[in-house]
């Protein structure tokens, strides 16, 4: 961690990492108690078979309860980092943080692991040698039963009541550090539901081992699978919300300067977009997926983009200046700057590891809005671009972009239309209701590769220009959140001699560059194909808040 980083926001990565793992070894432990432990736990066959099991098996059956060992690793690790997060929370002045619900779910976690702890420990040795005696007839199965029942019990009761409490007290502890518990109602319900389910579990399954016997077996068990079977996969959807309710409660204690021009609203009202709009702003959500892209890597995606069409316009640079997010610095020449946008079709964008499988995928409209920046680091070329913009009208790659990626923070539109007619490319971009950029242009292509008059000063040809404009290996955005500048790497070899000039047909016509571009000149041009690749993302550290940042620089 930086020296000069806020210890709440080092904390919290740590903690979105803990919830991450916690989530991951449910899942496994889950998969582990359906294969590896499930034939020698199903008690509706005999004590025999089950012990026979367990003797011929012993590699797979400790293998099995190490994973249910893990997710007791994982629990108390995640109660002891939301401790500290909201330790630091609450030095920052924040004093409904929740604090005291984390530390009750630390202690919950503490008297759940003791006994589960115990009878898992036994469960992998003594009673691994107890089921090889049954086999082997060394001992009567009432023995075997007897052991059997109590670790269940200490297990399934003692255990799943401890955690149970652990859970309440998370849910708690979030909500209270992120706003309370009405800006949170479903989480809090699903929340609710699960302690009601997994309490009825408890009392099941002590009223199960308690009264178990050779000829009843154990009565009422099969009520205990049912509720197991609802409530733990509900369980990591609710883990999943635990880490955006925590995440919210973070990310509006430390908002990006940009936050209003990247925050998602959907085109359309109705059920679909209340769904997906939160969804797609849930920055606790990225966190999540961020912890595990150090495991599963994001993979290089491809795609074969056509027809891009670049509007360009060289304007004053105090007109964009608010745009861009501290401690970026806009790119000038002399007290101008350009903004840039580019629309284009995909051509099926995916993993390019896929290879032809990727004509399956989608072709989707992409529109990018970008500002040109000085190097993050100060040996850098000028090879870095801002998106204040972004958009595609396919909803799943919308959603997937700010989910998986923090350099692309898309929106959705109602539609984008993008197409060719003769030598004229038409477009229009309608956001209906959402947050999309609206647009209207047509260009035109032609032969004439001239330099316009006003950048005469700054460019020795056309060529030049169109290289400064088409030159790029990298998106940056700014994530105070995480103390961090994003760096998302791409790679976009356009040939100067392929690029075709264009003429702008009337006027470009957008709300939100009405005023930007007011008295500034288009320069177009064409890219008509040309291959992408999107290599994955890099972060540096972000240093402490300089004001000056926020000003262009002549």
């Amino acid at each position: 961690m930086s020296p000069m980083m806020n210890p709440a926001i080092g904390r919290y990565r740590i903690l979105m990492a803990a919830v991450a793992f916690s989530i991951g070894m449910h899942a496994i432990a889950l998969l582990a108690m359906a294969t590896a432990l499930g034939p020698g736990l199903d008690v509706s066959v005999a004590v025999s078979h089950r012990a026979e099991y367990v003797y011929q098996h012993p590699l797979l059956w400790r293998l099995g309860w190490l994973t249910w060992q893990l997710t007791a690793l994982s629990d108390l690790l995640l109660s002891a980092a939301l401790v500290a997060y909201l330790s630091s929370v609450a030095a920052e002045s924040h004093p409904a943080n929740g604090r005291g619900w984390a530390v009750a779910g630390l202690l919950a976690t503490v008297l759940a692991i003791v006994p589960e702890q115990w009878a898992e420990f036994q469960l992998v040795t003594a009673f691994v040698n107890q089921a090889g005696a049954l086999t082997k007839a060394s001992i009567e199965p009432t023995v075997y039963l007897a052991a059997e029942a109590r670790w269940l019990l200490w297990t399934g009761t003692c255990g799943n009541t401890g955690y149970t409490l652990m859970g309440g007290c998370w849910m708690m502890a979030a909500v209270q550090s992120a706003g309370g518990p009405r800006r949170h109602v479903g989480f809090v319900v699903l929340g609710c539901l699960l302690w009601l389910l997994f309490l009825t579990a408890s009392a099941a399954n002590w009223q199960a081992t308690t009264r178990a016997d050779l000829q009843m077996g154990y009565p009422g068990f099969s009520l205990v699978y049912s509720l197991n079977a609802i409530g733990f996969p509900l369980l990591l959807l609710w883990m999943v919300w635990l880490g955006a309710v925590i995440g919210d409660g973070h990310h509006r204690r430390h908002p990006a300067n940009d936050a209003a021009l990247h925050r998602l609203q959907w085109p359309t009202g109705g059920a679909l977009g209340r769904i997906l709009t939160p969804l797609a702003n849930a920055g606790g959500l990225r966190d999540l997926i961020r912890g595990t892209e150090r495991i599963v890597p994001v993979p290089v995606l491809a795609s074969d983009i056509t027809d891009v069409v670049y509007l360009n316009w060289l304007v004053p640079a105090e007109r964009v200046a608010d745009w861009l997010p501290a401690p970026l610095k806009l790119h000038c020449l002399g007290n101008r700057t350009f903004v840039s946008l580019l629309t284009y079709r995909h051509g099926h964008f995916g993993p390019r590891f896929l290879g032809p499988l990727r004509c399956l995928l989608p072709s989707a409209c992409q529109t990018n809005w970008r500002l040109y920046v000085e190097p993050v680091c100060d040996d850098g070329p000028r090879d870095a671009i801002y998106f204040f913009k972004t958009a595609l009208d396919h909803s799943g790659l919308a959603v997937a972009s700010r989910l998986m990626s923090d350099g692309l923070p898309s929106h959705r539109p109602l539609r984008i239309d993008h197409r060719r007619t003769g030598d004229r490319l038409v477009t229009s971009i309608d956001p209906g209701v959402g947050s999309a950029p609206d647009l209207k242009s047509t260009v035109r292509i032609s032969e004439q590769r001239v330099l316009p008059t006003d950048l005469v000063e700054h460019f020795s040809d056309w060529e030049h220009l169109v290289q400064y404009l088409v030159d790029q290996n990298r998106g940056v955005g700014v994530h105070p959140a995480r103390a961090g500048i994003c760096q998302s790497k791409i790679s976009i070899p356009i040939a100067i001699d392929a690029v075709q000039p264009a003429d702008v047909v009337g006027t470009v016509e957008s709300r939100l560059l009405d005023t930007v571009i007011d008295g500034c000149c288009c320069f177009a041009f064409v890219v008509p194909q040309v291959p992408f690749l999107a290599l994955g993302e890099t972060w540096t550290e972000l240093g402490p808040p300089d004001p000056v940042h926020r000003q262009a620089d002549a």
